[in-house]
């Protein structure tokens, strides 16, 4: 499945690469998140002959890719944003490899258009109390996978209750990742499959001052989440401070408003227009 906003350019092309080895069975279903072209987004997918579902209002990666989950019917569930140029095949490829290897979630090895490889496997965001410990480069069992491109075990998918939606944009994928591991679940990155990704396609016309802005908010909402409220005011103290610092975040008032409004903001209001619009339930 695959999340967009303001990117329906992406989609023919995506969807052309994305069908080969399709078969039987593969399902496909693009939720576009309140986009402005929804309605070029809506014609691709009718071309491509998959499932549309337009959501009134951007909610989110997270909430979206939940809304797009709930109608997934295959015993895997691919999480690919628009920009990474895959196909059925990859991704039948880490299905398999997460069936042979026990694995919960299961991503690829990423590379841009220049042919540099991003760190695929990363560390989960940590306590800024605790001391930071540089990871190996390693391909197996990590704690955390690029979201771009993902497999994941339906059925732990929704035991973990899907996306948190109190993390609208950006460290969704590593707060789902650390349930699937308390879950008891493994993540792997597999690196035979190699996909390449130019970055940002699912929201490919945000504003960067503003997607720098919400990054911060997510990082303390995790760390708010984890790790407790002292160490969520040691880290928003640090990241008022790097804004403070850096010339991308201005006009600076706009970027502390956003900065302040996101960690104010309830997923659990996100959660009720959901239920009332759409009729999405949380699967607990």
């Amino acid at each position: 499945m695959t999340v967009t906003y303001n990117s329906s350019a992406l989609l023919e092309g995506f969807l052309s690469r994305l069908m080969q080895g399709r078969e039987p069975g593969d399902g496909v279903i693009i939720v576009d998140s309140g986009s402005g072209d929804s309605a070029d987004a809506r014609k691709a997918a009718v071309a491509a002959g998959v499932d549309f579902v337009g959501l009134k209002d951007n909610v989110g990666f997270g909430t979206a890719s939940d809304v797009g989950a709930m109608r997934a019917k295959g015993e895997y569930i691919a999480f690919v944003n628009p920009d990474v140029e895959t196909k059925f095949e990859d991704l039948q490829k880490l299905a398999k490899a997460a069936e042979d290897g026990g694995f919960s979630c299961v991503g690829p090895l990423v590379r841009d258009a220049s042919g540099n490889f991003a760190e695929a496997e990363r560390g989960s965001i940590r306590s800024p109390l605790a001391r930071l410990q540089r990871q190996r480069n390693i391909v197996g069992e990590v704690e955390s996978i690029a979201g771009c491109c993902m497999i994941i075990d339906a059925q732990t998918f929704r035991a973990i209750g899907g996306f948190d939606p109190h993390f609208f944009m950006f460290a969704e994928e590593i707060d789902l990742h650390r349930r699937i591991r308390a879950h008891g679940g493994r993540l792997g990155v597999f690196q035979e499959v190699v996909v390449v990704t130019e970055g940002g396609g699912s929201s490919s016309d945000v504003e960067t001052r503003w997607s720098k802005a919400e990054r911060q908010v997510a990082h303390v909402r995790y760390v708010r989440k984890w790790f407790g409220r002292r160490a969520a005011f040691v880290d928003a103290i640090w990241r008022v401070m790097l804004m403070v610092r850096r010339s991308e975040y201005k006009p600076l008032f706009a970027s502390l408003s956003q900065f302040v409004r996101g960690l104010r903001g309830s997923g659990t209001d996100q959660r009720r227009h959901l239920l009332n619009s759409y009729g999405v339930e949380h699967w607990d």
